[in-house]
């Protein structure tokens, strides 16, 4: 095969901690049956060389054999670090776009201390672009990413993309200006599914957990943790602040879920999305501890334009000072669809002169179909659930605690394929049912049951601990509903998790050598 010469040439190189990077081609046809193997740094730079270089591996199938340390990127290229696998380069004298089109499989492997730092350039990420590839069962582990437009952990910009059980850890993006996802900066018409990213973002705008701008785009099956942190520059607010995506447009988002801590935006910030643009969000949760935003903020999304959120929760504190709600910061458009769902949140206005339209469930409503929503009225009993002056046709009703627990309560919602009430979990509220599914976890689908993986938990208290024989290794531990109980050094087989009241189940990822397996644990 061709790329075997260059196997030939690369291997002269002198060893040197500037050439760990050379390019070096992984052996195999690049076929389904005998894909690329990758395995060390150097095969990594020799697919994003000939990416850059202008050939895009449309057809070529890589797989990823071992978990790989990009720790050496951190002393390379001036201290630049690593090279993204596409984006803007320059070819023939001009500057040319240029995408990976292959399919690259992680195999359930790690790819670790990736490090990124040029604040003046765009595209930056392990891929800078993804162009009509598939990219599937990879882990980006503690990555550190600075760059100035579209900038992400693991792809900076898709397009038409295919991106299945990819999952970002423990690693920071720090984006400039426009477009900081931790999983993916932009996205067009493209497909993320089953995939994770915790984080910590800074960014000016169009900012998101797991997408910042997502364009035709759709996301399911998702999840993301962490925090999200906008910064004014020049005295100008941050725009499109979301817990999943900053800005998303005439995209669909499905059975996905945000636990940050804190999401801080500016104007136009949700606990799932910044800005809902002719787009359906349906039976997702934001559980983001803390929301904070100037205007158009809210649990689900900051604003809802001719977009439909149904069969949804939104469990959070949020405060701001202009277009604050549990549900929506502001809805508007005769084509707004608004229901089946609810609200247990603390909604806060800023104190001062300009604060105003504050609601339990909206801030502010102008036009739009909203109906059988709920929400827990003794938390703030003098808010309005509506806090515009126009609450005309909108089906907003005020409940106790104890009626919010009632499956009577929730009159036209579907208990038997959507919803699910189950005594003892999530303080008696409603779940999801793919939170209850087995394929609720967006890391993989549990690959064991407790009965039969070697895992040993002893409960003491409101905690318990958690340990696994050599050599496996503990990863994470979540609730049932997504939140996030630890996160584990990697290493590590033992481990003490403060256990919530109501938590029964609790959700144990762990290594068994280069695999990763995910477990139900009845407490």
């Amino acid at each position: 095969m061709w790329w075997g010469c260059m196997l030939l040439i690369t291997t002269l190189a002198p060893l040197t901690a500037q050439s760990v990077l050379s390019p070096e081609a992984p052996s195999g046809d690049g076929t389904e049956s005998s894909p690329l193997e990758v395995t060390t740094p150097a095969h990594l730079a020799w697919i994003a060389k000939m990416v850059n270089g202008g050939e895009s591996l449309r057809g070529v199938w890589i797989a990823q054999k071992c978990d790989i340390d990009l720790a050496i990127t951190k002393e390379i290229n001036g201290g630049e670090g690593w090279t993204p696998i596409g984006g803007y380069v320059f070819l023939g004298g001009r500057e040319t776009k240029v995408g990976f089109e292959g399919y690259y499989d992680g195999e359930g492997h790690t790819i670790s201390n990736l490090y990124m730092n040029r604040p003046k350039h765009d595209y930056q990420g392990l891929f800078g672009y993804v162009q009509k590839g598939r990219v599937a069962n990879l882990t980006i582990h503690k990555a550190s990413v600075t760059g100035l437009e579209n900038v992400a952990a693991a792809f900076a910009y898709t397009f038409e993309e295919t991106i299945s059980n990819c999952h970002v850890t423990e690693s920071v993006v720090d984006c400039k200006a426009f477009y900081a996802g931790g999983l993916i900066g932009f996205q067009s018409d493209g497909l993320t599914e089953h995939s994770s990213a915790q984080v910590t973002i800074y960014g000016r705008d169009y900012i998101g957990g797991l997408v910042g701008w997502s364009e035709l785009g759709r996301i399911r099956g998702c999840r993301t943790s962490g925090s999200l942190l906008s910064v004014v520059y020049n005295g100008v607010q941050p725009r499109h602040c979301g817990g999943l995506i900053g800005y998303c447009n005439k995209s669909q988002v499905e059975r996905s879920l945000c636990s940050s801590d804190l999401i801080e935006g500016g104007d136009w910030t949700g606990g799932l999305v910044g800005s809902a643009e002719q787009s359906k969000i349906r039976e997702s949760v934001n559980l983001a501890k803390r929301i904070t935003g100037r205007s158009y903020v809210g649990g689900i999304a900051g604003r809802t334009n001719e977009s439909e959120l149904s069969d949804c929760y939104s469990i959070s504190s949020l405060e701001g000072e202009q277009y604050v709600g549990g549900v929506s910061g502001f809805a508007t458009y005769s084509s707004t669809l608004i229901e089946r769902l609810y609200s247990i949140c603390k909604v806060s206005g800023i104190e001062g002169e300009t604060s105003f339209a504050i609601g339990s469930v909206l801030g502010a409503y102008g036009t739009g179909t909203v109906r059988d929503v709920l929400y827990d009225q003794t938390i703030q009993p003098d808010l309005p659930a509506i806090g515009g002056a126009n609450q005309e046709g909108c089906k907003v009703m005020g409940k106790s605690p104890d009626e919010m627990k009632q499956q009577e309560s929730y009159a036209g919602w579907d208990f038997n394929e959507v919803w699910t009430i189950v005594p003892g979990q999530h303080d008696g509220l409603p779940l999801l049912r793919w939170q209850m599914d087995s394929e609720w976890n967006a890391i993989e689908d549990p690959t064991r049951s407790s009965e039969t993986a070697p895992i040993r938990v002893v409960t003491e208290g409101d905690a318990c601990y958690l340990s696994l024989p050599a050599p496996l290794t503990l990863e994470a531990v979540y609730d049932v509903d997504g939140t996030a109980l630890t996160m584990v050094t990697n290493g590590v087989n033992s481990c003490r998790v403060a256990i919530p009241a109501q938590t029964r189940i609790l959700i144990i990822v762990y290594r068994d050598g280069d695999h990763r397996h995910t477990l139900k644990y009845l407490l």
